[in-house]
């Protein structure tokens, strides 16, 4: 038996590539230079970060708490070289995962509180990003 979120990651990581915007998980890669508009400024990307899987209240199993339900999160950032873009990004990935149903995992929702469009001024060009976090079920054990 296997306890194994990457199956689950990959699938929303593809779903994220449906979109025009390059994507990346983590960070984006050092060794990666961001691709520039014919205006002069970055084009937007997503950066795709993932949570651990934690139990959930709901869902006990009675054989064994492996086969609890368990719940996940990720936040996806949209980062762009204005507010707006970092939002208009925003909007596209909310459009597209909101209701999107991993194998071996519950609908993506969108969890509020942590959302929110920010700058990062410690680097020239400033990028403002925009945060879009959902939360899911899961159930990864394999028999």
């Amino acid at each position: 038996m296997s306890l194994d979120l990457l199956a689950i990651q990959d699938q929303i990581t593809t779903k994220l590539n449906e979109l025009s915007q390059d994507v990346y998980e983590i960070s984006v890669p050092e060794d990666v230079k961001i691709k520039n508009g014919v205006n002069g400024l970055f084009l937007p990307y997503i950066v795709a970060v993932y949570g651990d899987m934690q139990e959930s209240a709901l869902g006990r199993g009675i054989l064994s708490t492996r086969y609890n339900s368990g719940t996940s999160y990720c936040v996806i950032e949209c980062v762009g070289p204005t507010q707006r873009s970092a939002r208009q990004v925003a909007n596209l990935v909310r459009n597209k995962l909101t209701g999107f149903k991993p194998t071996d995992a519950g609908e993506l929702r969108l969890v509020g509180g942590n959302n929110y469009t920010n700058m990062d001024g410690s680097n020239v060009p400033r990028k403002y990003i925009s945060e879009v976090s959902f939360i899911f079920t899961v159930n990864t054990v394999v028999s």
